[in-house]
């Protein structure tokens, strides 16, 4: 019995979010989505599917 982790793969893409401008897979293999209002807004971010990472996250001093 595999206990690898399910990536990112034409067959296994998750649910689109709102605002949804580009999806790509990292390294590793995760689905890492840029979600906003586009080019000039202020409201654009990324957020990683597998680690739960993002562009709001506090940043380490």
């Amino acid at each position: 019995m595999s206990t690898a982790t399910l990536r990112v793969s034409a067959f296994t893409e998750p649910e689109r979010p709102k605002n949804l401008q580009i999806r790509y897979s990292n390294l590793a293999g995760a689905a890492v989505d840029v979600t906003g209002g586009g080019e000039h807004t202020q409201d654009n971010h990324w957020t990683c599917r597998d680690c739960k990472d993002s562009s709001d996250c506090p940043k380490a001093d």
